[in-house]
């Protein structure tokens, strides 16, 4: 190509010294060219998306010229009075949705507060609230508050009840992860009644399963399965399939929090039917992830691994960036389960970039957590600790109690297998509070049973005794009977220490019989180990298996 017709800028300093030499009416007829061509290399115009005003909104309808579309708002912008002020719309809303699909939380923050500068009414607040909702998924949704509650306001003075209800539901959301449980179920149970009020049953059931989610999140499982199962009834009774669907990948969740592995299974096979009939891609690869969770806990390993791949490979090819980082730690646990430790830790890596990527820190942190479980398992100790306690830092950066409490278990359980136990009731302590404070009855139980084994380590049988007494009692309350089966091995090591050899046979099988029955080999493996090493440090006989 000969010189004269082609330009190379090596700094982009050079770049813009020649664009500002540029006379304003000639820059304007540039980008003016500019856009048409961009255009025209495209295809051509891109459709109107719906309007903001449309309640609910329906999907965005992608378009090839999504991944232009902010340069062409740009284009159209710069181009001043030469191309409408629709043009610069259009093409700025594409690119906020493009931006929202695509995960890239900055700029669509960006844009979606951009557009509603620009837009009044329901309009304006519709846009505050898809800028709040991108506020919140990278872990600022003290921030999204305020734009929420400005939303609100319009709604209620211009919007339709939808909006408003919509917003109240987003509200609800930021209550819940700042750690404001009552909040967020008393906004939910407000929606509930405004739902019977318009008479609008697909919103009633969409609402009660939303519900049921937050009480399964305190604690009260049993609660939020009744919920769920009220919704789904709704749902199938009015036809709405597309309601139904989320309904039964979440009521699986559910019930495999209840160690009900058979409904679990059932209504993941049912979701994923559901799902391929309405072509629905994204439901179709969150309900191969859940049945593959369900699998695996079940012992079914080889068929799991090709649940959670299938699942990869969707959200890769919908380009779903942040459930393939979820089904990358599904896909480590995998590995984990048939010693691929090295790929383990490569999976795990992985699903931290994507969610260093999508600016999610709460997958952050739970990646961080998860991998840091394999570096434990490996050897790896002072990197697993270090990667807890990042993790620890983000759940306190975002107010994420929940993820707080988990994190200090975690890093309990860690300092207690390097015989560090101080510093491992410290963290039980702080844990179990956290947990108490935001109601979580499920985890509560866990946390207890777990700090048990410090006690019983160092020598403080009442206190273990009671620890586990208390535990399961909590355990068989919530119906979480994978942990009363761990629980009910960890107190049989216990009896045995205290000479009650006969109570501990009976405690033993009980919970080899539970985590036989869950399909859960590999932890009844690891429970067999510590038993047998009790039992040979007591002169007796080890037990039986099962």
């Amino acid at each position: 190509m000969d010189a004269e017709l082609a330009y190379l800028f090596r700094h982009a300093v050079l770049r813009d010294a020649a664009y500002e030499l540029q006379l304003p009416s000639d820059r304007a007829r540039l980008h003016e060219l500019a856009f048409y061509l961009i255009e025209e290399t495209f295809g051509g115009r891109a459709p109107e998306p719906a309007s903001l005003t449309t309640f609910p909104p329906p999907a965005h309808q992608p378009h090839v010229l999504d991944s232009v579309a902010f340069e062409l708002s740009r284009h159209a912008k710069a181009a001043e009075a030469k191309l409408s002020a629709e043009l610069v719309n259009l093409y700025l809303r594409r690119a906020a949705e493009h931006a929202s699909r695509e995960h890239h939380n900055e700029r669509a923050l960006a844009l979606w507060l951009e557009i509603a500068d620009l837009e009044n009414g329901a309009a304006h607040a519709q846009a505050l609230r898809r800028a709040a909702d991108h506020l919140s998924g990278s872990g600022r949704p003290h921030e999204a508050e305020p734009l929420l509650l400005r939303a609100l306001k319009i709604a209620q003075k211009d919007g339709p009840a939808l909006l408003e209800f919509g917003t109240l539901n987003d509200i609800a959301g930021v209550y819940w992860f700042t750690g404001r449980a009552p909040e967020a179920v008393e906004i939910c149970e407000r929606n509930l009644m405004t739902a019977r009020e318009l008479g609008d049953r697909s919103l009633e059931a969409s609402t009660i399963g939303h519900l049921a989610i937050l009480n399964a999140g305190t604690g009260e499982v049993q609660r939020g399965m009744a919920g769920m199962r009220e919704a789904l009834a709704v749902q199938e009774e009015i036809g709405d399939e597309s309601g139904a669907l989320m309904t039964l990948i979440n009521l699986s969740g559910l019930c495999r929090e209840t160690s009900d592995m058979e409904d679990a299974e059932r209504f993941c096979e049912q979701a994923l039917a559901l799902a391929r009939k309405l072509e629905a891609r994204a439901s179709e690869g969150m309900a191969l992830a859940q049945l593959s969770i369900v699998l695996s806990v079940t012992g079914r390993i080889k068929p799991a691994g090709e649940m959670i791949q299938q699942a990869l490979q969707i959200f890769r090819e919908i380009g779903d960036r942040r459930n393939v980082g979820k089904a990358l730690v599904q896909l480590a646990a995998v590995y984990q389960h048939t010693a691929r430790e090295e790929l383990a830790i490569s999976a795990l890596e992985d699903s931290l970039v994507a969610a260093r990527e999508t600016g999610d820190p709460y997958e952050e942190a739970f990646s961080l957590s998860n991998l840091a479980g394999v570096y434990g398992t490996a050897g790896r100790v002072a990197e697993a600790e270090s990667m807890l306690r990042s993790a620890l830092a983000l759940h306190r950066r975002l107010k994420s109690k929940r993820g707080e409490a988990l994190t200090l278990d975690n890093l309990a359980g860690l300092c207690q297998d390097e015989s560090r136990f101080p510093e491992a009731e410290e963290f039980f302590n702080e844990g179990l509070r956290l947990i108490r404070e935001i109601g979580d009855r499920r985890h509560e139980g866990i946390a207890i049973g777990n700090h048990a084994a410090v006690y019983r380590k160092t020598g403080r049988h009442d206190l273990a005794d009671a620890a586990y007494q208390e535990a399961l009692g909590i355990h068989r309350e919530v119906g979480n009977q994978r942990f009363e089966g761990i629980h009910q091995c960890d107190y049989a090591t216990l009896q045995v220490t205290d000479g009650r050899v006969e109570q501990a046979h009976t405690t033993w099988h009980a919970g080899a019989a539970i985590l036989l029955e869950l399909g859960d080999v590999k932890e009844l493996e690891r429970k067999i180990v510590i038993l047998n090493e009790v039992c040979f440090a007591a002169g007796i006989e080890p037990f039986e298996p099962s």
